[in-house]
Formats: C-alpha cells, sequence, structure tokens
C-alpha cells in the first residue's frame, strides 16, 4: 500500500499498471509504504539512468486502516496487462525456477491462469470495488488524461516547472513504454 498523508490518499498500484512512471511522479511528495506490517517512508532515490525513482508497492489488500483516505487504483486493459507480466516478468524472473520457461503466451495463459487461483487473484479487482471502491480510477490506456483529473497532481502541474519537465519525460513521452509491451 502507498500512502500519500499529506493528501490524505491511498494510491493502489498492481503490477503492470504505470507504478515506475506514478513512482517518479510522486517523487514531489513524502510517499509511505506499508511493508511487512511497517510503515516506511519511500525515499526517492535515483534509478540507473540517473533520475529520480520511488520504491512503491504493489500490494492491495483492501485496508480498513485511514478510512477517511481516498482511494485512487490503476488498472490496465486485462489482455496487455497479461501479456506485459509474461514478457516482462514471467519469462525473465519467475520462470527461472521451474521449468516452464519454454511457454509460449497461450500455454503460460492455459497453465496460470485458469478461472480461479493461480494467477488470477493478481489480477482481479472485486475485494476493491466491494470494500472501500475507489475514487477514481487511473486506466493505463489514458494515463495522462486519468492523472491530471486528481487536484494534487493538476495542482502541482499548474504550479512547477520541475514537476512538468518530470511529467513530460514520463507520461508524454511515456519512457517505461519499451519494458511493459
Amino acid at each position: 500500500m502507498n500512502f500519500i498523508h499529506s493528501e490524505k490518499t491511498i494510491w493502489i498500484l498492481p503490477e503492470r499498471t504505470a507504478t515506475r512512471t506514478i513512482g517518479q511522479l510522486l517523487n514531489f511528495w513524502e510517499v509511505v509504504i506499508l511493508e511487512g506490517g511497517e510503515y516506511k517512508t519511500c525515499v526517492p532515490h535515483k534509478n540507473l539512468i540517473g533520475e529520480f525513482a520511488q520504491g512503491l508497492r504493489h500490494e492491495w489488500e483492501v485496508s480498513e486502516l485511514f478510512l477517511d483516505y481516498e482511494i485512487l487504483l490503476n488498472v490496465r486493459n486485462p489482455y496487455s496487462r497479461m501479456k506485459s507480466y509474461y514478457h516482462s516478468l514471467f519469462l525473465k524472473n519467475d520462470c527461472m525456477s521451474s521449468e516452464n520457461c519454454h511457454l509460449n503466451f497461450e500455454q503460460f495463459l492455459d497453465k496460470y491462469c485458469q478461472t480461479h487461483g493461480g494467477l488470477l487473484h493478481h489480477f482481479r479487482f472485486e475485494q476493491i470495488f466491494e470494500k472501500r471502491p475507489p475514487k477514481l480510477v487511473i486506466r493505463y490506456e489514458n494515463l495522462g488524461e486519468d492523472l491530471i483529473k486528481i487536484p494534487f497532481i493538476h495542482k502541482k502541474y499548474e504550479e512547477s516547472e520541475e514537476f512538468r519537465q518530470e511529467w513530460n519525460r514520463v507520461v508524454e513521452k511515456n519512457i517505461f513504454n519499451k519494458e511493459t509491451l
């Protein structure tokens, strides 16, 4: 879970839904993460190419904490999200401890993405909408348009040249797109 206390916001960032892009933008706020039952301040740091990055978390169990906070949820088309997961995570990391690296995308779906269980818990959001519906859903496919609707993002965009430069780099130029398929 990712908390921006100054904005009374919980931002849910499931895998493959523009987490790195959001992390770059959130360098302009103090973000607290819940990791292993502990709250930790997420300190902005430089990524491999010398730009700022955030260590945001993908966990998204619905929290009973901070009930007065608004929830933001990033989502992505399920097909492109699963394809991105397959290429960017499964083939590069997850299959290394198994004998399944030979699976093509269709075989991967058949094996790991049945109607229940498997990887589906990473890709379904029913519990969020049932327990604490988000105030805004940020769609990967409409990232800039949806992000600018968030009042604190819009305000920072209007007031900070440095923020606009980072916005142009990570949102407009979509620098992470080559890795997400």
